[in-house]
């Protein structure tokens, strides 16, 4: 959730500055599970995550502005109950399940290497560009 809230790729923000944020809040994950996380309240965690993205040193952070837009941005949670609820109403209870074009697709494994997916996707981005084209 907070990855969605405050690092979204549609905000005039560069992805890469997207794909940097989450690789901050992947490299230390380790400090937002259960056991870490239980006593520590969402602003807390959202705390968290705003010094490790300013200790980065990320261009431009300004953490004052992140918490503001977690705080204020309602419209991701939104987009976040809307993703939960359309999962749950296809029977999605536990993760991982892959969507594809909005269709359970119970081939895909979390164990896939970046070949497999390769394999798998080409194709299905092959007949993308064919038909926008």
């Amino acid at each position: 959730k907070l990855e969605s809230n405050g690092a979204r790729p549609d905000k005039p923000t560069a992805r890469d500055t997207y794909w940097r944020i989450a690789k901050i809040i992947f490299d230390h994950q380790e400090l937002f599970f259960d056991d870490q996380t239980i006593e520590q309240s969402r602003f807390d965690i959202n705390n968290l995550v705003g010094d490790l993205i300013q200790e980065s040193g990320i261009e431009g952070f300004d953490k004052g502005e992140f918490l503001r837009a977690l705080k204020e941005d309602s419209r991701v949670m939104q987009d976040i109950k809307w993703g939960q609820r359309y999962g749950r109403q296809n029977g999605v209870h536990v993760t991982p399940t892959m969507l594809v074009n909005g269709l359970i697709e119970s081939k895909i494994s979390s164990s896939w290497s970046v070949e497999q997916w390769k394999e798998y996707l080409n194709p299905l981005i092959a007949v993308t560009k064919q038909y926008r084209a």
